[in-house]
């Protein structure tokens, strides 16, 4: 069930007009840290390392505590603790909260609208289509943002919702797989999904392994390894997010290129 309805702007805006928190350089490897110790179990311990770096405003950690609460990770999950964090991480100069606090928004049974409220404030809105974004400033309009939502057709609205969290799932979870960076594997692609189809089309546009880059280790044989590794992001964004009944309009296209490069 999809909700356009963005009950949290007026909050959020009036959050976000307030003094952004200082920001701490973290600790080296702080968040490297808190990730080891939830993968061998010891949550506790990476909960009270996690605490230092909340109170210390820290924009990685502040990030990673969302992510914690996000997806359940050694907490309780807990959405509106999540984009407390993330909206902090964002004022404090994380470039990674907005992407999140749009794909977790775009997620069924949540306050939909406010995935394309984010949208509109990120820089990759120049990506998605024009009808999917209000013109109305989010900030300084947010009633007449709202208004422009509820006014959207609900094929339209749900259409929008969809694209712009499977392509967001896509863009925040894809990076430069260690193995392919391990070898010097590099190379350009491109996606293309279509939200009436549910589809994501690749293109490989060159790719290339400068053995030079390497860092020793056997071969990567597979040249096409990267593109499986892209393929296998676009499946996984595809199995998160439901597909709106009926048919959407074909206009609900994102083509956006990937350019993993070693210089």
């Amino acid at each position: 069930m999809f909700k356009r309805t963005v009950l949290m702007i007026c909050v959020l805006a009036a959050a976000t007009a307030s003094a952004a928190p200082q920001y701490v350089t973290p600790e080296d490897g702080a968040t490297a840290r808190i990730r080891s110790l939830i993968a061998d179990g010891r949550c506790q311990e990476a909960v009270d390392v996690l605490k230092v770096g909340v109170k210390a405003k820290q924009r990685d950690v502040l990030l990673l505590a969302g992510t914690m609460y996000d997806e359940g990770l050694c907490l309780a999950s807990n959405w509106d603790k999540a984009v407390q964090l993330y909206a902090l991480a964002d004022e404090a100069g994380n470039g990674s909260a907005i992407p999140r606090l749009i794909m977790g928004y775009a997620k069924a049974g949540r306050d939909n609208g406010m995935a394309l409220w984010w949208l509109a404030k990120s820089n990759t809105k120049a990506h998605f289509p024009q009808q999917c974004i209000p013109r109305s400033d989010p900030d300084a309009d947010p009633d007449s943002f709202n208004g422009e939502l509820e006014r959207m057709p609900a094929s339209l609205f749900q259409g929008c919702v969809y694209l712009v969290g499977v392509s967001t799932e896509v863009f925040t979870q894809a990076q430069y797989p260690p193995a392919a960076l391990h070898h010097g594997l590099w190379g350009t692609y491109v996606m293309k999904f279509s939200a009436n189809d549910a589809t994501i089309d690749w293109r490989q546009d060159g790719v290339t392994q400068d053995t030079s880059q390497r860092r020793g280790g056997p071969d990567l044989e597979n040249r096409d390894y990267l593109l499986t590794y892209l393929k296998a992001k676009g499946a996984f964004a595809l199995s998160q997010y439901k597909r709106p009944d009926g048919p959407l309009d074909p206009r609900l296209v994102v083509e956006r290129g990937f350019a993993f490069n070693l210089r």
